[in-house]
């Protein structure tokens, strides 16, 4: 990974020297006139740096010697770079590219002789086109990471700050951190960019160049940018707006670089060959011209003119003694200059040496932390010299432990101890991105003045493709024998002549064929390892190959097994080689063998597949088709295609006949089409209709041609008649949620008229006119109640309450009712055991399974017969227990329901429970009786049997689970003891007011205290304004403002004791789930009478308290 490197507090000579050339533009020089000179402690620093020149002009050498391999010069190079960016590069008023890149490229061209075609464009135009291929060299680019990825980079030559500049009315902006508040302007493509956005700033907004930034800051539509600093005070000043801006101190400081496609290292080394040829006093006139010449070097041999003035006249007071001190300060003062020139001019010579060697040159201390790091290294490694200064070289370029698991750190600390050791040595490094590499180092100790080792200077080359290339080699090596060694088919290398052939390389599993691991093969001969006559043959055919030059094919059988061998010559040198490799084809000839009767068995699977199969050959003339494709059309045709019209289909839901041209396989046949999932009506030969789905592909030889076609039928018949079923089924429950809601609204109008009937009929004489009235409009009223509760009950949508019943009375108070419904011709016989005990259950369940079973029965018998009822107990067995997986442990009950009808086939028994399925014509079944009566007893946790036989009648066996209470008739009768008038207080609460009102009326003249509500709201207001208790709730279910049970859960806070009791046409699922009520709630359905409100009322308040 490549970062950009911040040379701000870098003090090393090659650093200072760099900050010495970097230009400054010449209106900058007002405020930026002073560059920086050597001071004696640079001097000093440069003087350390001179033992360290031996071992970079050998790296120079070797870095030039492999210059001299490099391929042709191009012809010409074509050269982007951004064409805003003064005074390195723009355009003037004639759109000419004008600038400091612009002279030194043309130098370089003069210098080299290969024509340089320059583009200057937008910077983000020019990124785009390099990277498009457009370009041979980008100029004018810093080093990102991304970057990197795609690019070669050269050594820099600019180092060029970058600054944040922002209006003078604002103030607080000192650093990077200070800008995350401001839209801040930058050009689109710069470096600039990424580095704010790892900053942390998003509020940035993108320009083509940096003149149109400067021009959006005079239209005032920005006020913060962030740029490098030349062409930043260049456009500022151009514009006349040098006074309104101020500028921060340097984020960081960039590098321009020249830059060639990933990979392009010639072209890369031979742009940098042409730059070095320019001499540094010709890049030194280029920038002059382009600068201007500092004012404040004029400036300052003024001030030497006045100093001189001023020594003169010191001289001339002094007169003779200060004459020697001038002459002796004179020659020192030379003798310094001297050695400034000399040790600048040396400092440049290892700068130049040290940044162009083409070797990795580092120093590290005691510590083993990096104390010099040239750009050769920062990009080999990745890192900047910022970046791993002062940092252990464990950890960075060494990781802790190499592949081997050796500690490098120990490495590290024993190179210090012993540096005459490691004079050379090669090692595993680590890149910045976690990349290994292999580099060949060369080490040299530096001493300090008391003769201890003060650093490691290391001199490195990359050698990882080496490294790599010799690890393949070995791999290779080591591959091959092991693949000999360990080869699943016999292989064998041979040194041959005339009359001897013997082993190098043989694979161990020729134990299996001769009884001797092919380790132990090696050395030895045909002779020693086989019979005579056998290894003679062997030796000749050995000879044969390798004297011929000819591959050998042999089939062999040894030991009862087959083989076949392939040998092949080898020439290695003077050498006859051979080798080769045998295969035992003893499982092959099985398998041939074993594929026979896969084919056999193919054969069969065509013949029991349920899917039907028609096969045509490439005329499209039908050949066969399989046992199922023959049931689907009722016959074999063996027609070809002119014939097609003999089947008749029609395409669903269209019903467009298909024609003889239109059918699939046909198209197969023509056009190679594979048709899928085609829906059609076909008429079979024997005249059945059936829905099936068609597919039809193509069989395609080696050379793509349709050779044949295979036609794929399936019978969804039965599939489409159960989509009927399920879309009934849907319908009858769309019906069932239209009857909940008419049953809701009507109930409520007829509670209303029932109600005030009764009211009325209380209150008038019998011998009245208008009293015969009233009885008949109350009878029309209930009648109409019935016809709601059998809308509910078709819908399943009534309210059931599950009771502990006494199954045997509960049967036996059904017996009158079932005779009628039977008829006489049939006899009903009861069979109950004697105290067979309770279950818990909805009473007008078990009437719905008694009527709906017996109506089958008598439905079965044709003339006279017999129905026989019988319950009693039942212990579930194993067997029971595994025809039906849900059924738990406990004690059950059983109720029997059997008939001496026609009775049923299995085929039939498999589908009796089916919703819609029956056996009777349309006008005397619907098909859901039976399947009403497995719902129940499923709802319940119960089990049902049914055994059955053509002419043998029908047994239908329930068992439901006993329920160990006390049974509730007992307490109904306990009941019917009770007063049906009262005192307690009862809150009544009905968001219909005409229902209101009634029950209201209903209730007072049984003597309670009534407090009326219309909305749960005032329920709740009334029932914390009441001074007394209150006894009863009485509340409507469905509202809209809150439900019943929601406002009971709010009353029982305020009365504990509350009672509840709650009325309503239909429930919804409110105080019911699925139509059964939960445990402990009393409700009363709607319309009811005044004696059954009573009689509710009553119950609800006895069995409460």
């Amino acid at each position: 990974m490549v970062r950009i490197q911040s040379w701000k507090n870098d003090s090393t000579p090659s650093a200072i020297a760099t900050r010495k050339r970097q230009p400054i533009p010449p209106i900058l020089f007002f405020c930026n006139a002073q560059r920086p000179d050597l001071n004696q402690r640079s001097l000093l620093k440069l003087i350390y740096f001179l033992p360290f020149l031996f071992s970079l002009v050998i790296c120079s050498a070797f870095g030039a010697a492999a210059s001299d391999h490099q391929p042709s010069a191009a012809k010409t190079i074509q050269v982007v770079m951004d064409k805003n960016y003064p005074p390195y590069a723009f355009l003037d008023s004639d759109g000419v590219l004008q600038g400091i890149l612009a002279d030194q490229w043309a130098l370089w061209q003069k210098k080299t002789g290969i024509r340089v075609e320059l583009k200057a464009l937008d910077w983000k135009d020019a990124l785009t086109g390099m990277q498009a291929g457009e370009f041979d060299v980008i100029d004018t680019i810093f080093m990102t990471e991304e970057r990197y990825t795609w690019l070669d980079f050269s050594k820099p030559y600019a180092r060029l700050e970058v600054s944040a500049f922002f209006n003078n009315e604002i103030s607080g902006i000192t650093d990077v951190k200070s800008l995350k508040d401001f839209i801040v302007a930058v050009k689109e493509g710069d470096a600039a960019v990424d580095f704010l956005q790892r900053h942390g700033l998003d509020k940035l907004v993108l320009y083509q160049s940096y003149e149109a930034i400067i021009q959006a800051a005079q239209a005032h539509k920005i006020n913060v940018f962030v740029m490098d600093k030349p062409p930043a005070l260049y456009l500022l000043h151009k514009y006349g707006m040098q006074n309104q801006y101020n500028v921060t101190q340097p984020f960081h400081s960039g590098a321009f670089h020249r830059a060639v496609s990933k990979g392009k290292n010639a072209l890369l080394n031979q742009i940098e060959t042409g730059f070095s040829r320019i001499s540094p006093e010709e890049l030194q006139q280029i920038e002059t011209k382009w600068y201007g010449t500092p004012l404040a070097e004029f400036a300052s041999v003024k001030f030497l003119l006045v100093g001189l003035g001023v020594t003169f006249l010191l001289i001339f007071v002094l007169v003779c003694w200060n004459r020697s001190l001038r002459t002796a300060v004179k020659k020192r003062t030379s003798e310094l200059e001297r050695s400034e020139n000399e040790l600048r001019k040396s400092e440049t010579q290892y700068r130049e040496l040290v940044e162009n060697a083409n070797s990795i040159i580092l120093r590290w201390d005691r510590e083993g932390r990096v104390t010099f790091f040239n750009e050769f290294a920062q990009r080999f490694f990745g890192y900047g010299a910022e970046e791993i200064f002062g940092k252990s070289v464990v950890g960075t370029i060494l990781p802790e432990t190499d592949q081997a698991g050796k500690n490098l750190q120990d490495l590290v600390r024993d190179i210090r101890l012993r540096p005459n050791h490691y004079a050379v040595n090669v090692n595993e490094n680590m890149r910045r991105d976690g990349t290994r590499v292999w580099v060949y180092w060369t080490n040299k100790p530096l001493f300090d003045a008391a003769g201890d080792v003060s650093e490691i200077l290391c001199v490195g080359n990359d050698i990882t493709d080496q490294k790599r290339a010799e690890e393949k080699l070995q791999a290779s090596n080591d591959l091959l024998s092991l693949f000999i060694k360990h080869s699943p088919i016999y292989a064998f290398v041979k040194e041959v002549n005339s009359t001897t052939s013997r082993v190098l390389h043989a694979s161990d599993n020729y134990k299996d064929m001769v009884g001797i691991a092919g380790s132990a093969m090696v050395g030895k001969t045909m002779e020693d390892l086989f019979p005579a006559e056998l290894a003679q043959k062997m030796t000749t055919d050995d000879w044969l190959v390798v004297s011929h030059g000819k591959i050998l094919h042999l089939d062999e059988n040894l030991n009862n097994r087959h083989y076949t061998s392939i040998k092949f010559p080898i020439r290695l040198g003077d050498k006859h080689l051979l080798a080769g490799y045998t295969i035992d084809i003893t499982e092959r000839k099985q398998m041939e063998e074993e594929l026979r009767k896969r084919e056999n068995q193919l054969q069969k699977i065509l013949e029991i597949l349920p899917v039907g199969l028609y096969f045509a050959d490439k005329e499209g003339t039908l050949l066969h088709g399989n046992p199922m494709g023959v049931k689907i059309w009722g016959a074999e045709p063996k027609v070809p295609m002119s014939e097609y019209g003999i089947f008749k289909a029609w395409r669903l839901p269209s019903r467009e006949p298909v024609e003889a041209e239109d059918w699939a396989l046909v198209k197969t046949i023509r056009n190679g089409a594979t048709v899928i999932d085609e829906l059609l009506e076909i008429e079979a030969f024997d005249g059945k209709r059936k829905t099936i789905l068609n597919y039809s592909a193509p069989v395609v030889n080696d050379q793509g041609e349709v050779d044949g076609a295979i036609a794929v039928m399936v019978d969804i018949s039965d599939r489409i008649a159960l989509e009927g079923q399920l879309r009934q089924a849907q319908k009858m429950e769309s019906i069932g949620r239209l009857a909940g809601g008419v049953a809701h609204d009507f109930n409520n109008m007829l509670s209303v008229i029932l109600g005030h009937s009764e009211l009325a009929l209380e209150t008038l004489d019998p011998r009245q006119p208008l009293f015969g009235n009233l009885q008949n409009i109350r009878k029309a009223a209930q009648r109409s109640a019935d016809l709601t509760q059998q809308l509910l009950a078709f819908a399943r949508k009534q309210t059931v309450a599950p009771r502990v019943l006494d199954l045997n009375e509960t049967v036996a108070g059904m017996l009158k009712m079932l005779q009628p419904l039977i008829g006489e011709n049939i006899a009903l016989a009861w069979l109950p055991e004697k105290e067979v005990g309770a279950v818990n259950m909805d009473p007008s369940q078990i009437d719905q399974i008694l009527v709906n079973l017996c109506v089958n029965a008598r439905d079965a018998i044709e003339g006279s017969g017999k129905v026989t009822i019988e319950t009693g107990t039942a212990a579930l067995d194993a067997d029971f227990r595994a025809r039906h997986a849900d059924s738990g442990a406990g004690d059950y009950l059983f109720l029997t329901v059997k008939d001496t009808g026609c009775g049923m086939d299995q085929q039939t028994i498999s589908h009796l429970f089916e919703p819609f399925f029956t056996t009777k014509t349309k006008d005397k079944g619907t098909g859901l009786g039976l399947a009403t009566v497995y719902g129940i007893v499923k709802q319940n946790k119960g089990h049902i049997d049914v055994h059955s036989a053509p002419g043998q009648g029908t047994t239908f066996k329930i068992y439901l689970p006993r329920f160990a209470a006390r049974t509730e008739q007992n307490v109904a009768s306990d009941m019917q003891e009770k007063p049906t008038c009262g005192h307690e207080t009862i809150l009544l609460v009905e968001d219909e007011p005409l229902i209101l009102e009634v029950a209201r009326a209903m209730l007072y003249p049984l003597g309670y205290t009534v407090l009326s509500a219309a909305t749960p709201g005032e329920a709740i207001r009334l029932a914390r304004e009441h001074a007394g208790e209150i006894d009863l709730l009485m509340t409507d279910v469905v509202m809209p403002e809150m439900n019943g049970r929601d406002l009971a859960r709010n009353l029982l806070s305020l009365y504990p004791d509350i009672k509840r009791l709650f009325m309503s046409g239909y429930t919804a699922d409110v105080i019911a789930h699925h139509g059964v009520l939960d445990e402990g709630v009393y409700f009363i359905q709607k319309p009811f009478s005044m004696h059954d409100l009573a009689a509710k009322v009553r119950e609800v308040l006895y069995n409460q308290h």
